[in-house]
């Protein structure tokens, strides 16, 4: 599983967790629903600012999204 497939299925699962629709934790996120749909769809990869805005929405610290990364990251650098 790559770097964004990880973090958009942290968003989406982290979201059910908090019983949040799409449109709620967007607009409490302040990004377009749309986005956020795309986001967790793995259509669009989220830059950092949408990470942190995600983050703050949510009530989590940013590693809960960010999740399995580093361990991904350090996978690709040893098979690449």
């Amino acid at each position: 599983m790559g770097v964004y497939e990880i973090i958009s299925k942290n968003i989406r699962n982290l979201r059910c967790e908090k019983d949040m629709s799409i449109s709620e934790l967007a607009e409490k996120a302040d990004i377009s629903e749309r986005n956020l749909y795309r986001i967790e769809a793995k259509e669009i990869h989220p830059g950092i600012e949408t990470i942190v805005k995600l983050s703050v929405a949510l009530s989590v610290e940013m590693k809960l999204i960010t999740g399995d990364v580093s361990e991904e990251l350090l996978e690709d650098d040893a098979n690449g």
